[in-house]
């Protein structure tokens, strides 16, 4: 396989990496709309996890990535898609027992509207922090191999950028 091949079915799987990952985020959000019984409140945990686990991710990994050599981005790309699929088939089971722990447990509590809506939140932030930061993970591990000199830092992340928010709009329209 040739550079140039490669390079193009990696930024398709950068595409389906977009799409994939704004299914993940509706979906949570719907599911998360059960438990905590608002839409409000589900949009509102699921953009501050993405949020949060984005920029945690690009400033974890690509730190890390720029002490490693160039040969070693997609291996590491790889292990980071492998995570946020194995994470995202089961965040859904990992939903429902938050929901079965607030039905259960914490609800006879008779603890204030407030404090059950906190401890939803920091549960399920807990529970998405990880695909999320292995999401933001990405972008930076695959500039890293894309990029070669410095000066073509704007136009490579800008390319990849795109490609990713391009496959996110598709994975929108998909959901509905």
């Amino acid at each position: 396989m040739t550079l140039a091949t490669l390079r193009r079915w990696i930024k398709l799987c950068f595409f389906l990496s977009g799409l994939t990952g704004l299914v993940y985020q509706i979906a949570w959000t719907r599911m998360l709309g059960l438990i905590f019984g608002s839409t409000l409140y589900s949009v509102t945990t699921v953009l501050s996890v993405f949020f949060a686990g984005l920029a945690i991710g690009a400033h974890f990994f690509g730190r890390f990535i720029d002490r490693r050599s160039t040969r070693q981005p997609l291996e590491v790309y790889g292990w980071l898609e492998i995570g946020i699929g194995l994470w995202g088939a089961i965040v859904p089971g990992l939903l429902h027992l938050i929901e079965i722990l607030y039905i259960e447990r914490l609800h006879p509590l008779d603890l204030s509207f407030e404090m059950l809506t906190l401890l939803r939140f920091l549960f399920t932030f807990l529970v998405l922090l990880l695909p999320t930061t292995l999401m933001g993970g990405t972008l930076p591990v695959l500039v890293k191999f894309f990029v070669r000199r410095i000066e073509g830092v704007g136009e490579g992340l800008a390319s990849l950028y795109f490609i990713n928010t391009i496959g996110a709009m598709v994975g929108v329209g998909l959901c509905g």
